[in-house]
């Protein structure tokens, strides 16, 4: 088996988008929605996945990750689409469900119905289907529509049993993991791992392009990180890691203020939001406050939304998945640029809104509880200042904690110089988060690495992509 390549991204890769083999269709349609160039990591990404290259995406939030493996999905679809399989099956309900001509994986419908929306934009001339639940993949055999899955693993597996599953894969031409580090460990490992061994069942010939994508993918130090779980998986793995990964983006003001007690907390937060948005901020801005436990936040919305100073604001607790989709439509859309007021937003959360939420209007991250790790630290900030925007990040600081002083010194001091965070921090295995009583509840998320069984074959055959 051949080793696994990490490729590092130099400051000055370039590309036009013709010149990554992308369709001209393709090429046409990110043009029209105003995409002039690739960024970095686009521009080596997506040769290598068009070459028929198994590649796993490192890279920091907010550098075109999605991008990077969706144009070479709708790529392959492309080519392929007189060749599209509509499925069919034993039962009444197999017979009306279609087989998905690609999957794309992410851990949440948050994010599902991000990256589906991205899908659709993208392949608008492909006319293309986009599915976020594989229950809702009914349509007429004939369509000559490619049908993409965007959505959870846990949802796949739910939806089709696992003696059907390379069946219902038999179509796919890609298959992508985003997220990676997070659908390759804890809760979402068995779902994760049962879907690429049915994909390998039903690669065919032409072979099935494979990606991997996150901005915490770190390289690995045991068997056991994601990483690890990857390169066994998908032998032939090459890793394109951007120049930036696990660094926080220069157009980040980060700051680190020590509280003595929790009652310096909320008065703490109520200056950063007063500072950033209530007085100082542009016409529509939103904030993101993170706090560590699911029970604090509905408490902690209703003494920010109480106080004096923030009687303008918007303020909204998000506990589950109706005030998850209440919140994620009241921060809609791009920031105003008109003389129509629109109130900031205050969102209160934990965690489980850290990944996939891409609003511009974010312009403050407050960490009312310090991240545990340097991982979940990145994909907070990574909310905001992203594509070039600015933003600011303030994170509290328990001044008794020895460990939080020592991780917000050592962030503080990488971002100080423009150094990539150390995720030593993050090498013990997370649990699945508090995802509102989606899908995923179903799963266990209490597993540890440690009880993911002993032996993972590898089973992906190195095949060329077309």
């Amino acid at each position: 088996m051949m080793s696994a390549r990490t490729i590092r991204i130099g400051r000055r890769h370039f590309q036009s988008w013709a010149d990554t083999g992308l369709h001209s269709t393709l090429v046409d349609r990110v043009k029209h929605l105003g995409l002039q160039h690739p960024t970095r990591i686009q521009s080596l990404v997506i040769p290598q996945l068009l070459e028929g290259q198994p590649t796993a995406i490192a890279s920091e939030t907010g550098s075109g990750k999605t991008l990077a493996y969706v144009l070479p999905v709708l790529h392959q679809l492309l080519v392929a689409r007189t060749q599209l399989v509509p499925g069919s099956s034993a039962t009444t309900t197999e017979q009306t469900r279609r087989r998905p001509n690609a999957v794309i994986l992410v851990p949440t419908a948050d994010l599902a119905r991000q990256v589906a929306g991205v899908v659709s934009a993208v392949g608008q001339p492909l006319a293309v289907q986009v599915s976020t639940h594989p229950l809702d993949s009914h349509a007429p055999s004939i369509s000559a529509s490619p049908l993409v899955w965007v959505t959870t693993p846990a949802a796949v597996t739910a939806a089709v049993h696992a003696r059907d599953l390379a069946t219902a894969l038999a179509s796919a031409s890609s298959l992508v993991v985003d997220e990676a580090d997070h659908l390759l460990s804890g809760g979402y490992l068995a779902s994760t791992e049962s879907i690429l061994r049915a994909a390998a069942q039903m690669t065919t010939s032409k072979g099935l392009m494979v990606a991997f994508a996150g901005a915490t993918l770190a390289t690995p130090r045991s068997r056991l990180w994601p990483m690890a779980i990857a390169q066994r998986l998908v032998p032939r793995l090459d890793t394109v890691r951007s120049a930036g990964v696990f660094r926080t983006t220069p157009t980040l003001a980060q700051e680190f203020v020590r509280v003595q007690s929790a009652a310096d907390r909320l008065p703490a937060v109520l200056a950063a939001i007063n500072t950033h948005l209530a007085s100082g901020g542009r016409n529509g801005d939103v904030a993101l406050v993170f706090t560590a436990k699911a029970a604090a936040v509905a408490p902690l919305a209703s003494a920010l939304a109480d106080a004096p100073s923030t009687q303008s604001l918007n303020v909204l607790a998000v506990t589950d998945a109706a005030t998850r989709a209440a919140a994620v439509a009241a921060i809609s859309g791009p920031p105003s640029t008109t003389s129509v007021s629109r109130p900031p937003v205050v969102l209160v959360t934990t965690d489980a809104l850290a990944r996939g939420i891409d609003c511009p209007r974010i312009a403050l991250v407050v960490h009312h509880t310090l991240a545990a790790d340097a991982a979940v630290y990145l994909h907070r900030v990574g909310r905001t200042a992203r594509a070039g925007r600015s933003g600011t990040s303030l994170a509290l600081v328990d001044a008794k904690c020895a460990g939080e002083r020592a991780r917000a010194a050592a962030w503080e001091a990488a971002a100080a110089q423009s150094l990539s965070l150390s995720l030593d921090d993050s090498s013990s295995p997370r649990s699945t988060p508090d995802l509102g009583g989606e899908i995923e509840s179903m799963i266990s998320r209490n597993r540890s690495f440690g009880t993911q069984r002993k032996k993972q074959s590898t089973f992906f055959r190195s095949t060329a992509a077309h």
